[in-house]
């Protein structure tokens, strides 16, 4: 794994903040803290490879939130032309930021536009590992030979820390609110050793920890009843790694 880029541990930050947001959008304003490194990577390959015209897929992207960053942002967003795949209609609907929407199951996904930059924010753990790597196949697929996919992932330390998570959010156990049947929580190498397996050579762009209890209870709304119980079955494991990575093609499949 080659670890590229600043890493930083800033879990004591969000507890701080969050602690004191009364609304989900001072929590939705910390979780785009990480959007400047996008604009970064996005701006330098196009200055590298001198694109005139800039074919970007959006996988999973909904309403178009982060391409409305990225436009807002990018010296280069004139030359954008934005396809979203994304499985909820009503999502879709919404986005006013692409000008092509595809309704599609990822693991699905057949289109046959190559693209120079695929971007895929927080999508894959909300799918099993053999949903994952249909997903990854279908990226690998769209993306042009000398192109770049730009991923956000969420991912645990170790098996330990796999086993609370699966048990907190893949099962009715400690909360049924929390419950996402098929989430699929791995650590950063297994990620990155799927991502081989894909196809792709992959570097971490930037890497950070964050606390997690008082996100979910701010997402899940739940009670600090609730929340006391989380934070006791976390225990040291009340945290969550996060990372922007990009990745380019080793090979055809």
């Amino acid at each position: 794994m080659n670890e590229s880029g600043k890493v930083k541990n800033i879990g004591h930050y969000f507890e701080k903040v969050l602690d004191l947001a009364p609304t989900d959008q001072e929590l939705s304003d910390i979780y785009e803290r990480e959007f400047p490194h996008l604009y970064r990577v996005v701006d330098n390959f196009i200055k590298d490879n001198e694109l005139e015209e800039v074919e970007i897929a959006d996988f999973g992207g909904g309403n178009g939130a982060v391409i409305h960053h990225l436009k807002e942002n990018s010296e280069f967003s004139d030359r954008f032309r934005v396809t979203c795949i994304d499985s909820n209609q009503e999502l879709l609907d919404d986005n006013t930021t692409a000008d092509v929407k595809i309704l599609s199951d990822l693991t699905q996904y057949d289109g046959e536009e190559l693209f120079d930059i695929v971007i895929m924010r927080y999508v894959l753990q909300f799918n099993n590992k053999g949903e994952q790597f249909k997903i990854l196949e279908n990226i690998h697929r769209a993306l042009k030979n000398d192109g770049i996919f730009l991923n956000w992932h969420v991912s645990v330390e170790n098996e330990d820390h796999k086993e609370r998570f699966l048990t907190l959010l893949a099962s009715d156990e400690i909360n049924p609110k929390l419950n996402r049947p098929n989430s699929y929580w791995d650590t950063m190498e297994d990620i990155f050793a799927l991502k081989v397996e894909a196809g792709f050579d992959t570097e971490i762009v930037d890497f950070y920890s964050s606390v997690l209890h008082t996100t979910l209870k701010l997402k899940y709304n739940l009670s600090e009843e609730e929340d006391r119980e989380i934070q006791e079955f976390l225990g040291e494991y009340n945290y969550i790694n996060c990372a922007l990575t990009v990745s380019k093609k080793l090979s055809e499949l």
